[in-house]
């Protein structure tokens, strides 16, 4: 039985989640780790992307679809609820009913996220992000299309790619063992 977190009023105080702004921290961070294959006398990396393709060619176009992403989805969805924001398996228990633990990057954003989120990190496909879609809005009052439902599940996606690339050694090292994640990370579908 899947019961909607969602119904949580959300504090004033609450961090709320703006997409393109923790989409640029990444993509900056991640540049700022990643080893250079060119000289530093390059310049250093833009947070939009557009030092990438000289020093970081790879990451580019992600990088320019991430920002898109993320300045849609600030636009398109307000923030309306506490979202757990880090809906991988280690973080859903289930005793019998489903339950969320360790809620270090919550916060306030539009339900979507969190569905999005599961979606991307359990590599869903269309029928089963449907599925998903349809068992948490049963009455049928999801706000989103199937589009920008995929279109969310692709942000996540991309965040969850350069918040991995963002983190240091010790971390990317944990992240590099887990070849179903690494596979998840690096698809461009």
């Amino acid at each position: 039985m899947i019961r909607p977190p969602h119904g949580v009023v959300c504090a004033l105080s609450a961090s709320s989640a703006r997409s393109r702004h923790v989409a640029r921290r990444y993509i900056s961070e991640a540049h700022r780790r990643k080893p250079r294959t060119e000289s530093p006398h390059t310049g250093s990396p833009q947070i939009d992307g557009s030092h990438s393709e000289s020093s970081h060619p790879e990451s580019a176009e992600p990088a320019r679809e991430l920002i898109a992403l993320a300045e849609e989805y600030d636009e398109r969805f307000p923030p309306t609820a506490i979202c757990h924001n880090d809906l991988v398996a280690e973080n859903i228990l289930d005793t019998g009913e489903l339950r969320l633990i360790d809620f270090e990057y919550a916060v306030r954003a539009a339900p979507v996220l969190d569905l999005a989120s599961l979606a991307a990190m359990t590599r869903m496909t269309a029928r089963q992000r449907r599925l998903l879609v349809e068992a948490y809005y049963p009455d049928g009052s999801a706000s989103f299309s199937a589009d920008e439902f995929a279109r969310v599940v692709r942000l996540s996606k991309l965040i969850a790619f350069f918040w991995a690339r963002s983190q240091d050694e010790t971390v990317q090292a944990r992240v590099s063992g887990h070849a179903d994640l690494v596979k998840l990370l690096t698809e461009w579908p």
